[in-house]
């Protein structure tokens, strides 16, 4: 994995939780030494671990200290009983998804469908600069397989993102976690152990 080929948040989130498997775990390692941006977003999904881990332990010792009577007393003791463990359970669930919602702030993408093929610049698919790209490509006039090899690659050929993805359908969809600057690129489709020429090149444009 070299600095410019940018770490999936999957393997963000297994890394911070400890369950990324070698030797992606060192590839990743190696890689987060060099890139700025997949630091910044390792920190944040490392607050956002602690910060839900602390929620739960914080919730676990309040049900352990709260009493709980084995003999009801009077027709209100059921309800006396059972309903704080209710409310504290909805106020933990609350809890987390505030800080889902806080620390977690969906990432917003553009969507583009690729269909223009290599050629000049105005057949070239448009995005705007500083988004996230959702790219759907559609696999109809491909041959039927399991799964393709996705490449992004800037203007002088060079990889920014690749990755093993599964067809829904006729469609692969190709989602770029990290931004790109204006500037031209290529987003390729190979068989997946090939190391040949690419089935399928489309253009994208970054403005």
């Amino acid at each position: 994995m070299s600095n410019q080929m940018h770490a999936t948040d999957h393997n963000i989130e297994l890394y911070s939780l400890g369950r990324l498997a070698e030797p992606e775990a060192t590839r990743f390692e190696e890689h987060l030494l060099m890139c700025e941006e997949c630091q910044q977003r390792l920190e944040q999904e490392d607050r956002y671990t602690k910060a839900l881990r602390s929620t739960l332990a914080d919730h676990a010792g309040n049900s352990a200290a709260s009493p709980r009577r084995t003999q009801p007393r009077g027709p209100w003791s059921f309800a006396n009983w059972r309903w704080p463990s209710v409310a504290m359970a909805a106020a933990a669930v609350a809890a987390i998804f505030l800080m889902t919602v806080n620390l977690r702030t969906p990432r917003e993408y553009q969507e583009l469908t690729l269909s223009a093929q290599r050629g000049s610049e105005r057949d070239a698919s448009r995005a705007r600069a500083g988004k996230r790209l959702k790219l759907h490509v559609d696999t109809t006039e491909l041959a039927s397989l399991a799964a393709y090899r996705v490449e992004l690659v800037n203007s002088g050929g060079d990889p920014l993102w690749r990755e093993t993805v599964r067809p829904v359908g006729t469609s692969l969809v190709a989602v770029i976690s990290s931004t790109l600057d204006p500037g031209q690129y290529w987003l390729r489709v190979y068989e997946p152990d090939s190391n040949g020429s690419a089935l399928r090149e489309f253009g994208i444009t970054v403005e």
